[in-house]
């Protein structure tokens, strides 16, 4: 398996958690959740975003081993500089909108990538940003690759079968 350093993107709802968690197991590799970082009052960042995206930059990325998922637009140039893979969950729009759907279905608390306070809400927001990611994102995802001082190697998943059997393959 290639990669120390995998970051984990996509639009909201396609599983990037999931899998983190998963890669993480099977590779032994720390995980980040940005969300969990982002959102847990406890850690100081929820009033603080520079000294989020400074703690991210300074503190997370320079570790030489992690997983990281989340898709933070205002760290994404320095994520994929740091990553030596890229694990790009391009799944179609209905497949993301039935995810972030489906989560709210779940108990509060169960999710172990965001706070335990963290209450699952669907927004105009988070459906702006899942209908508009494929058009949007994509692009960037591409241009942040390639302008990366070394670019990283991409797996680009199309759906959930294509990332359950690229985790068997994985080990």
């Amino acid at each position: 398996m290639r990669g120390q350093r995998i970051l984990v993107v996509g639009s909201p709802g396609t599983g990037k958690s999931t899998l983190a968690r998963e890669l993480g197991a099977r590779l032994d590799l720390p995980v980040v959740h940005l969300d969990r970082l982002f959102h847990d009052p406890t850690a100081g960042y929820v009033d603080d975003r520079p000294g989020w995206r400074r703690h991210v930059v300074e503190v997370q990325l320079p570790q030489p081993r992690w997983v990281m998922d989340g898709h933070y637009a205002s760290t994404l140039p320095e994520r994929f500089a740091a990553a030596d893979l890229v694990v790009h969950l391009d799944y179609p729009t209905r497949t993301a909108l039935r995810g972030i759907f489906a989560r709210r279905l779940r108990p509060a608390g169960s999710r172990p990538d965001v706070p335990p306070s963290w209450r699952e809400r669907v927004t105009w927001q988070l459906l702006h940003s899942v209908l508009t990611f494929r058009s949007t994102e994509t692009t960037r995802i591409a241009r942040l690759v390639a302008e990366a001082p070394t670019p990283p190697h991409v797996v680009r998943l199309h759906s959930r079968g294509d990332a359950r059997r690229w985790l068997d393959q994985v080990g």
